[in-house]
C-alpha cells in the first residue's frame, strides 16, 4: 500500500524535505557563527570545526535532493497507475453522448466536465472532444504533464538550497514557500470549480487578441487583490482638491 494517495501529499511531502534541509542548514549556520565568535578555542580549532559542519550541510542538501528523487518515481508510478484505476473506465452514457453527432455548447461541455469529478477517463475523453470541436479545456492533465510539473517543483526547491548566501537570488523566502506549493499544486491538481474553456486561436491576430484580454483580466485580479478595487475596473482614482485646502489656510491667516 502506498504512502501517499493524491497530488497534494506528495507536493507537501516535498515540502517537507526542503523545510527539513533549510532549518538544518539554519541550525548548523548558527554553530558555526557561535563557533567563529568563541574566544575559548583556537583559530585551528574553528576552521576544521567550521570545515566539518560546512560539509554536514553539503551532505544532508544531497540527502535532501536523493529523497526528492525518490519521491518522483514514487510519484511516476502513483501518476500513471491513477491515469488507469482498476475498476474505472469510460462512463457509457457520456461515450454515447459525445459519439451521438449532437453539437454541445461550452457551458454544456463546461458542465460535463464538472458532472466527471476527478474521473481521469471520462475527462480526458471530454478534453480530447472539445479540442476537435475547437475549444481548450483545463480539466485534464495528462501523468506526463504531472511528471514534469512535479519534476520542476523540487527542481527549483534544489536551486533554492543550493543558494545558501542568496547570491544568485534564487532562494525561496520562507514566507512564501506554501504559496509557492500551492500553485504548483493548481496546475498538477484542477479542481472541479476550477475548470475553464475557451476558444483556440485559429490565427496569429486571435492569438495576440486572447493573450491581451487574458492579461487584463489578470492585471484586475492583481489590482482588487491588493485592494485598488476602482483600478481594477479600470477606472481613476478619485484625485484630492488641493486647492480646496490652500484656499482654507488663506482664509485662516487673514
Amino acid at each position: 500500500m502506498r504512502k501517499f494517495t493524491c497530488e497534494s501529499e506528495f507536493l507537501n511531502e516535498s515540502k517537507k524535505l526542503y523545510g527539513k534541509y533549510i532549518e538544518s542548514e539554519r541550525q548548523l549556520k548558527t554553530l558555526i557563527k557561535d563557533t567563529n565568535a568563541n574566544r575559548d578555542i583556537s583559530e585551528e580549532a574553528k576552521t576544521r570545526d567550521t570545515l566539518k559542519m560546512q560539509k554536514d550541510i553539503s551532505a544532508r542538501r544531497a540527502g535532501m535532493k536523493t529523497k526528492m528523487s525518490e519521491l518522483e518515481k514514487e510519484f511516476t508510478d502513483w501518476a500513471f497507475d491513477f491515469a488507469d484505476l482498476q475498476g474505472v473506465g469510460l462512463s457509457k452514457n457520456l461515450v454515447q453522448a459525445l459519439s451521438s453527432g449532437i453539437s454541445y455548447t461550452p457551458q454544456e461541455l463546461l458542465y460535463l466536465a464538472k458532472q466527471a469529478g476527478n474521473d481521469q477517463a471520462d475527462l480526458r475523453l471530454i478534453s480530447d472532444y472539445a479540442k476537435k470541436q475547437g475549444f481548450e479545456m483545463n480539466c485534464y492533465r495528462s501523468p506526463e504533464q504531472k511528471i514534469k510539473d512535479f519534476h520542476t517543483m523540487n527542481e527549483i526547491f534544489g536551486k533554492s538550497a543550493d543558494d545558501e548566501d542568496c547570491k544568485n537570488w534564487v532562494r525561496l523566502p520562507d514566507n512564501e514557500v506554501d504559496d509557492f506549493v500551492n500553485k504548483r499544486l493548481n496546475t498538477i491538481c484542477i479542481r472541479p470549480d476550477d475548470f475553464t474553456i475557451k476558444e483556440i486561436p485559429k490565427t496569429i491576430d486571435e492569438l495576440i487578441e486572447q493573450d491581451i484580454i487574458e492579461n487584463r483580466k489578470k492585471e484586475a485580479e492583481k489590482r482588487d487583490k491588493n485592494g485598488e478595487f476602482l483600478k481594477g475596473f479600470g477606472q481613476e482614482e478619485p484625485k484630492v482638491d488641493t486647492a480646496f485646502y490652500e484656499s482654507r489656510e488663506v482664509e485662516e491667516n487673514e
